[in-house]
């Protein structure tokens, strides 16, 4: 959800097209045979992009995956973003998977910079 918010009105819409950068887009003009060339583009763009974060994502999931190495402990972190508050919570594992330690925590912030600094 956090995604979604950071990344509002990021791609540009019509209005914002011509509300915030000045482009007029009613005075481009398409043909049949380019609208479909020009839905066809985004289509192919939007799949290359959903693939690239299907990707990035499972790597992410690999990495959180990987045990550590004998004798030492992996930490898990994350954060929960709500109006008004943030929970954190961590998680550690031994070198064998075994759950050693885990916490949540309530912060009473709306910042991510702040509730990521509960984590120190």
């Amino acid at each position: 959800m956090l995604l979604w918010r950071t990344a509002a009105d990021l791609l540009p819409s019509k209005e914002m097209l011509s509300s915030q950068w000045g482009i007029k887009t009613d005075s481009y003009q398409l043909d049949v045979m380019q609208k479909e060339q020009f839905l066809l583009f985004g289509a192919l763009a939007l799949d290359l992009v959903w693939k690239a974060r299907n990707q990035a994502f499972k790597q992410c999931a690999q990495e959180m995956e990987r045990k550590p190495r004998h004798g030492t402990l992996k930490l898990n972190c994350d954060i929960a973003m709500g109006d008004n508050s943030a929970y954190v919570a961590v998680v550690a594992r031994d070198w064998r998977g075994v759950l050693v330690f885990a916490n949540v925590k309530k912060v009473d912030t709306n910042i991510l910079a702040q509730a990521e600094e509960a984590i120190h």
